[in-house]
């Protein structure tokens, strides 16, 4: 049992740790860059604007954009106040308009060029009137990317069920897509035991209910 509580400590430091919810929530726009000491606002495409998008989406695992061009990159951590994110990459396409395709290629070296991967501080500004503002700063560099976002940019949560593995269940067992639930390892351990849930490592079979529980018991 000391095995299970441990690995569960372990696991929701690692899954929850004072995330912020807004940064996977809303579809952001950028707004400008800091990039090698000059500020690059976004220009406006005047040459086939149709073609020109610019959205940021940001999951637990993974940026992604899509200007003229879509790039990604893979996120290995997130905490409460930073994100790290690897080499960027994606289609190489280039835009009709020189002045959004130097744009482009700015954003994406803030997320490319060595070293990588890279550590961003990030903030999520909330301007009072629907309107939020994410500041991803490289710790390295300095550089700086800005993002909006407004309530009406929600993101639809995907419907991802809360399961758990291996079943039957031993010394320890995995939960996964937590991604919903909120708090911290010290919380959950506290309501495990209070609650006498010291059975669940004894069962044979541990239902995904179960589980269920023992992560909303931080709330």
């Amino acid at each position: 049992m000391k095995k299970l509580l441990l690995l569960l400590g372990i696991l929701f430091s690692i899954s929850f740790f004072a995330q912020n919810p807004m940064l996977y929530s809303y579809t952001w726009q950028i707004s400008k860059i800091f990039y090698a000491g000059t500020e690059y606002p976004i220009p406006n495409p005047t040459i086939i604007p149709e073609v020109h998008k610019n959205t940021t989406t940001i999951s637990s695992s993974e940026i992604k954009t899509q200007l003229f061009n879509t790039s990604a990159a893979a996120i290995s951590s997130t905490s409460n106040s930073q994100i790290t994110i690897s080499e960027m990459g994606g289609t190489l396409s280039q835009s009709p308009n020189p002045d959004f395709d130097t744009f482009e290629s700015n954003y994406r070296n803030i997320f490319s060029l060595a070293p990588t991967p890279k550590v961003f501080d990030y903030t999520i500004t909330n301007f009072g009137n629907g309107t939020y503002q994410l500041l991803l700063t490289d710790t390295n560099t300095g550089n700086k990317v800005y993002y909006t976002a407004t309530n009406l940019s929600t993101k639809t949560p995907e419907n991802k069920k809360l399961s758990i593995y291996p079943n039957p269940a031993t010394d320890f067992i995995f939960l996964k897509n937590t991604e919903n639930y909120q708090g911290t390892a010290e919380k959950i351990q506290e309501a495990f035991i209070a609650r006498d849930w010291l059975a669940i490592g004894e069962k044979g079979i541990v239902k995904p209910e179960d589980a269920k529980k023992i992560v909303e018991m931080a709330y």
